[in-house]
């Protein structure tokens, strides 16, 4: 494990370097805004096997006693000559380990950043998925493991869920507020899902690249139904029936 640390660092070492005296900044930022559990590993993966896209993940999770203007600089450097859009991921709540948030006046104020604001319809989908991924430790399937559903099974407490979806909305809202411009796109999860090349057309179109067939390792997780992963399924979707949130339990 140390051994192979070593070898991506001096290898990511060297592409810096390549970078900085061959590359340029001719490229466009993007960024996807979006919440965990709503299929981003996915997105961002579709968007990376693209031949003149570079796309990253959580960049401003945590920012390690650095500032955000400190990763903003190091994250929009060189970039080889063929690549056209470079972008990274970032959750509504970001960053997790500092009070600097600055990164979303950085976002503000570049009106020429591509925004693609990732959503998923079925919130309760969504809080199960976290609550097995938590559970299980298992984030994203790339390599085609599937879990035993007794492995995966949870309970949902009503209160959790309900304060969970008045928090995501919130989110999606002020997103949408906040950042109402030109280049900006909104997709569902369920969207993606239903046809990752037609979805990532409209994401090419969007962004004015040249459409690409484009591919990813990363696979559904949780392919069982509701009443099958949560354990007090009954319970919950009775009380749920009587909230706003009763339309949910139709979604697929």
């Amino acid at each position: 494990m140390i051994l192979k640390k070593y070898i991506v660092n001096i290898r990511d070492s060297f592409v810096r370097k390549q970078n900085i005296y061959f590359g340029g900044k001719d490229y466009t930022k993007f960024i996807v805004i979006t919440r965990s559990r709503t299929g981003s590993n996915l997105l961002m993966s579709l968007l990376d096997s693209h031949p003149n896209i570079i796309a990253k993940g959580e960049l401003f999770r945590s920012l390690d006693d650095k500032s955000c203007k400190e990763v903003w600089d190091n994250t929009f450097t060189n970039m080889p000559k063929n690549v056209k859009y470079f972008g990274f991921k970032i959750f509504y709540y970001h960053p997790l380990d500092s009070e600097d948030k600055e990164i979303w006046n950085y976002i503000k104020m570049d009106k020429n950043i591509r925004l693609i604001h990732l959503t998923r319809q079925n919130m309760l989908k969504t809080i199960v998925s976290r609550e097995i991924a938590d559970k299980t430790n298992i984030w994203a399937n790339n390599r085609g493991n599937d879990i035993h559903i007794n492995d995966k099974r949870v309970e949902m407490d009503l209160d959790y869920c309900l304060n969970e979806f008045e928090i995501t909305q919130e989110s999606e809202n002020k997103t949408r507020n906040e950042f109402n411009r030109d280049f900006f796109m909104e997709l569902s999860y369920e969207d993606l899902i239903r046809d990752n090349q037609k979805m990532m057309n409209k994401v090419f179109n969007f962004l004015e690249i040249k459409e690409s067939v484009v591919k990813s390792s990363y696979k559904k997780q949780n392919k069982e139904k509701m009443e099958d992963l949560i354990i007090n399924y009954k319970e919950l979707k009775k009380s749920l029936k009587k909230t706003k949130w009763s339309y949910l339990l139709k979604l697929n």
